[in-house]
């Protein structure tokens, strides 16, 4: 079922954009794309493609301990920039759209909720959201 499940992401981005094969790598069973020398892990692609990254955490330079913590990005493409997943950034990347900007920020009213994954639509809040709100 996750093989299959792949396949169609893996199908759906083809079919979504036009982009260079060097900018997606398949690595056991994980889609990536290299984005100004940084790797990122492509978790969801329903209306824009959400990606993560796990980056050292800013600590005290008092505490001995590394800590990492994950990161969530996004992009409208896989040609296009990749941007940090927050609400504004949300918003510049559908500037005329002001209908969604005010359900965002009703339906979202912090940054930590465009992160969490629905289970029973198996996609991401935020991605559901857009495919719900967008002016088609």
């Amino acid at each position: 079922m996750k093989n299959f499940r792949f396949k169609l992401i893996m199908i759906a981005l083809l079919m979504m954009t036009s982009f260079s094969w060097a900018a997606m790598q398949v690595y056991r069973k994980t889609a990536t794309r290299q984005y100004e020398n940084k790797e990122y892990k492509v978790l969801d692609s329903l209306r824009i493609i959400i990606y993560s990254r796990t980056e050292r955490a800013r600590v005290q330079k008092k505490l001995p301990d590394v800590h990492y913590k994950t990161i969530y990005y996004f992009s409208k493409s896989m040609n296009s920039e990749i941007m940090r997943l927050t609400i504004l950034n949300i918003e510049k990347a559908f500037p005329g759209d002001h209908r969604m900007h005010d359900e965002l920020m009703k339906t979202f009213p912090e940054d930590e909720g465009l992160s969490e994954y629905d289970t029973f639509h198996k996609t991401f809040r935020i991605n559901r959201f857009l495919d719900q709100n967008l002016s088609k």
